[in-house]
C-alpha cells in the first residue's frame, strides 16, 4: 500500500481525529498555564530624573516611605485602586517645616468631584533622637500605567507616585529604600498576590516652553511599585473554555458524514452564541484601543468556525448540484469532497496551535 493511501486511511480514522483534536487541546492547555505563571510584567515602567550627588548635598534631603493596610478597591480592568494606608516622612530637626511636608500629594490619583486630591489626617509626630517623623493616614483612589497586552492572564505592576509641588527638587529631595515600602498582611486583594516591592526616588520635570529647553519647573517624586501576580485560574475557564467548547461543536461538524446536512446546521448554530460570547467579553475586558489577549483568541476562534461555516455550506451546495447527476458522476466528487473535509479538519487544528502559539509571540 502506498504512502499516499495510507495516509489518506489515518486522515479518514475518526479516532485519529478525536487523538489530534485531544492533543491539540491538551496543547493549548498547557501553553495558557504555562505563560500564565511566568509572571511577566509588561507594564511601563516610571521614571523619574535623578539629581546630581552634588547638587543633593545642598538640598534638604527627606526620606519617605510608605505602608498600605490594605486595597479595598482592586479592578485591574477598569485600573481603578483604592488604597488605605500611611505616607511617613523623616527628616533632621529644624530643616523642613510641617506645612512644607503636609503639602504633599499622590500623582496618580483620581480627584473627586470636590477636587480634592486624597483623604489626609493630621500629622503624627514622632522625635526620633534628632530627626522628626510625621506620618498621614491617607486614603485614595488610583490609577497606574497598565499595558492590556495579555490579559487576563498577565502580572501588573502597581504604581504609588507621591509628589510635592511646593517645592523645587533643588530645594527638597526624596530618599527611600526598598524596605520603607510595606504592605499589611490583611489586604484586601482576592486571587492576586503581591511581591517585589521597590522604591525609586528623583524629581518630576514638567517644561514651560517647547522651545527654550531652560523653562521648566522641578519638583520631588517617588514612585512606589509593587507587581501582582494573579493566582486564581477563574479568568482561564470562565473566559476562555466556553469560548473553546463552542469551537469545538463547529470543528467536530467535521467528522458528520458529509451527506449528513445537519452538520451544517449544528455549526450555523454555532457560530452566532460564539459571536454573542463578545458582550460577555466587553463586560469584563478594560478600555483599551488595542487587542488583548482575549480578543485576540475570540477572534481567532471565530474566524476559524466561519472558516468551518463557509466550508460546510460549500459541501452541502456542491451535494445538491450532484443530485442532479447520475451515481456513476457522483462517485468521484463524492470522494473529493470527503479528501477536502478530512484535510479541513487537520489544517483548522493546525491554524488553531499556530494562532495561540503566536498570540504569546506577538
Amino acid at each position: 500500500m502506498s504512502l499516499v493511501k495510507q495516509l489518506q486511511q489515518a486522515s479518514s480514522s475518526t479516532q485519529a481525529k478525536l487523538w489530534i483534536t485531544l492533543l491539540t487541546s491538551l496543547y493549548l492547555v498547557i501553553f495558557l498555564v504555562i505563560h500564565d505563571g511566568i509572571n511577566d510584567v509588561t507594564d511601563p515602567i516610571h521614571t523619574l530624573h535623578t539629581l546630581e550627588p552634588s547638587l543633593q548635598r545642598t538640598s534638604s534631603l527627606v526620606s519617605v516611605g510608605l505602608h498600605i493596610n490594605n486595597l479595598p478597591v482592586f479592578s485591574i480592568s477598569k485600573n481603578t485602586f483604592t488604597i488605605d494606608g500611611i505616607v511617613w516622612f523623616r527628616f533632621p530637626i529644624g530643616t523642613e517645616s510641617l506645612d512644607t511636608i503636609s503639602r504633599f500629594e499622590i500623582q496618580n490619583v483620581v480627584r473627586s468631584q470636590g477636587g480634592d486630591l486624597l483623604y489626609k489626617s493630621e500629622p503624627i509626630i514622632k522625635l526620633v533622637g534628632d530627626e522628626v517623623i510625621a506620618s498621614y493616614h491617607i486614603q485614595a483612589t488610583i490609577k497606574t500605567a497598565l499595558d492590556y497586552k495579555d490579559f487576563p492572564i498577565a502580572s501588573h505592576r502597581l504604581n504609588v507616585i507621591i509628589t510635592n509641588k511646593s517645592v523645587t527638587a533643588r530645594e527638597l529631595y526624596f530618599t527611600s529604600k526598598p524596605e520603607q515600602f510595606t504592605l499589611g498582611q490583611h489586604t484586601l486583594v482576592y486571587s492576586w498576590t503581591m511581591r517585589d516591592q521597590t522604591v525609586v526616588t528623583g524629581y518630576e520635570q514638567a517644561p514651560l516652553s517647547s522651545k527654550e529647553e531652560g523653562l521648566s519647573i522641578t519638583y520631588p517624586a517617588a514612585c512606589f511599585s509593587v507587581i501582582v501576580d494573579n493566582i486564581g485560574v477563574r479568568d482561564l475557564i470562565s473566559l476562555y473554555f466556553p469560548m473553546f467548547v463552542l469551537f469545538l461543536i463547529a470543528l467536530f461538524c467535521l467528522l458528520i458524514d458529509i451527506s449528513d446536512t445537519a452538520r451544517l446546521g449544528y455549526v450555523a448554530a454555532a457560530v452566532p452564541i460564539l459571536v454573542l460570547f463578545r458582550m460577555v467579553i466587553d463586560g469584563v475586558s478594560p478600555d483599551v484601543g488595542k487587542l488583548t489577549h482575549l480578543d485576540y483568541m475570540y477572534n481567532l476562534f471565530v474566524f476559524l468556525s466561519l472558516v468551518i461555516l463557509f466550508f460546510q455550506t460549500y459541501v452541502v451546495l456542491r451535494l445538491q448540484n450532484l443530485k442532479k447527476k447520475s451515481e456513476s458522476i457522483q462517485d468521484a466528487p463524492r470522494k473529493h469532497l470527503q479528501l477536502w473535509n478530512n484535510a479541513m479538519f487537520f489544517c483548522i487544528l493546525i491554524a488553531l496551535a499556530i494562532g495561540t502559539t503566536c498570540s504569546f509571540l506577538r
